[in-house]
């Protein structure tokens, strides 16, 4: 049974509702908010009601109360097992309440939300009968995974729609992405999705300019690995690091990776990101010279570590010299 109260008997919705909600909103519970709003003079209002009149699960009821209680728009009391108190926040209320997101929540929300979706056989069955666009979303992802969908598979997809509010659309340009890199697994998805949904990429527009940006920075990796001819390993996060700081942040072109990379083979025998970084910055000129360490208080170096393509402060300091000599 709900309780809604402080709506002045009218159904109107409000303008910022439609400009700074409805975008961002998942369309399940746009239509809960909007059913209260029109039965808010009815005393008695029944969460089966609701749920029935949308092929929702009365769980999907009272995640959308919850939804628009952190977004400012309702206060939501449980004052029984079956009974709420629902009130309508006034516009003044609200507005700041836009302001003032709740980082925390957002920033917990990968980790938490897959033990929060408790999803039955029967709950994804029942909305496959009720919901051509659930069927149409389970069809399209068994063509692009190239497989037929698991009952756990159906539960990962589903909650990507129902839990993270992502469009179906959405969805799709997720999995084509995943399988683009590679990447089929449905865990491996179901990780990448809740990543996007912290992130806020919940619309076709963004999903597809995240998308090709990831491309991107997929291909050039690729392209410097052909360049630097690496092959049987994908390069460090490190050497990431690294690339992605000549080549993003510092607007380095090919030539000059490429000069700094020779450098660095000429000079030490190998491929040393850390060696080609300081011809690079001292090139450039966008660093400090850095210090030798004190021979007495550093630490001594066993000799006989792989350092991984390190570079001793004595081969910096003797390519710094031969550097400005040129």
């Amino acid at each position: 049974m709900i309780r809604i109260k402080d709506n002045n008997g009218c159904f109107s919705v409000k303008n910022s509702f439609v400009d700074k909600f409805m975008c961002e909103a998942h369309g399940s519970f746009i239509k809960v908010y909007l059913y209260l709003l029109r039965h808010s003079s009815k005393q008695n209002l029944e969460i089966s009601d609701i749920a029935n009149a949308f092929n929702l699960l009365e769980s999907d009821v009272i995640r959308a109360f919850k939804y628009w209680q952190k977004h400012g728009l309702l206060k939501y009391e449980q004052t029984s097992d079956k009974d709420f108190n629902i009130s309508f926040v006034e516009e003044d209320s609200y507005e700041e309440s836009v302001k003032v997101e709740d980082n925390s929540d957002k920033a917990t929300k990968v980790s938490s939300a897959p033990t929060g979706v408790n999803y039955t056989k029967g709950d994804i069955n029942t909305y496959m009968k009720n919901n051509d666009g659930i069927r149409h979303m389970f069809l399209i992802s068994e063509q692009l995974l190239s497989k037929t969908l698991t009952d756990t598979d159906r539960k990962i997809l589903f909650s990507f729609y129902d839990y993270l509010g992502m469009p179906v659309e959405v969805i799709f340009t997720l999995l084509e992405y995943c399988i683009s890199i590679g990447k089929s697994n449905m865990r491996y998805i179901e990780k990448v999705a809740y990543t996007w949904a912290d992130a806020g990429i919940n619309t076709l527009a963004k999903a597809s300019s995240h998308v090709k940006e990831e491309n991107e920075y997929y291909n050039t990796l690729k392209h410097y690995k052909s360049l630097f001819k690496i092959s049987g390993r994908e390069f460090t996060p490190v050497e990431e690091s690294y690339i992605k700081d000549w080549v993003f942040n510092m607007k380095l072109n090919d030539k000059t990776i490429c000069d700094a990379y020779e450098k660095a083979v000429a000079n030490t025998g190998k491929i040393s990101f850390k060696y080609m970084d300081a011809v690079l910055k001292n090139t450039s000129q966008t660093v400090e010279y850095i210090p030798k360490k004190n021979s007495y208080t550093s630490e001594k170096k066993n000799y006989f570590q792989d350092y991984d393509n390190e570079v001793s402060e004595f081969e910096l300091e003797m390519m710094r010299e031969r550097l400005s000599r040129e």
